[in-house]
């Protein structure tokens, strides 16, 4: 296997394990199987290559034991996709997983990510003023885009965050209503 489709593979196995809070060791591999009550109690929404990351979130949202045998892979033939593009796509499946299992944690990150650039560019814009007495406008208005946004992300995350707790004493694993599941 390629140096960097190794590289990738543990990357991305290393932050699912975090994010998902399941630990395996190849969070790409296909090759699983499930208890029969598994089956019945959990569905999937991911199409494509993020349907192994989703695995893992929903294994631990619902409390799934998850066994692992070892395998062997061997890659024959050479890759059909780009390693990037398969990353990519695998990156915004993660994403977007994070934002709904674990709303709090991936837009504090998101918000705290965007107040701490407001807050280094706002002591450049301060110091920028200070020896000049000039200001940047268009800095300031990024800062202020900055400080808004990073502030509402955060405050998203904590009402996401709320709602899904509602939801997931409402609806425990497995006893969803029926046609909450047939809609997936």
């Amino acid at each position: 296997m390629p140096l960097q489709r190794v590289m990738g593979h543990r990357g991305f196995t290393m932050m699912i394990n975090a994010l998902s809070g399941t630990q395996v060791s190849d969070s790409q591999s296909g090759f699983r199987a499930f208890s029969l009550n598994a089956i019945k109690n959990i569905t999937f929404n991911t199409k494509g290559f993020g349907v192994e990351s989703e695995m893992q979130f929903v294994a631990s949202d619902q409390q799934l034991r998850v066994i692992e045998v070892p395998i062997t892979i061997r890659y024959l033939d050479r890759p059909k996709r780009s390693v990037v593009r398969h990353g990519l796509n695998v990156l915004t499946s993660v994403l977007r997983l994070m934002g709904q299992h674990r709303p709090l944690l991936f837009f504090w990150l998101m918000g705290g990510a965007s107040l701490v650039v407001a807050f280094a560019l706002g002591v450049a814009e301060l110091e920028q003023y200070r020896t000049s007495n000039t200001v940047d406008i268009v800095l300031a208005m990024l800062i202020v885009f900055l400080l808004t946004s990073g502030s509402v992300a955060l405050f998203t995350g904590i009402i996401l965050h709320t709602l899904r707790g509602f939801v997931l004493e409402a609806y425990p694993a497995g006893h969803q209503p029926r046609s909450l599941k047939e809609r997936r």
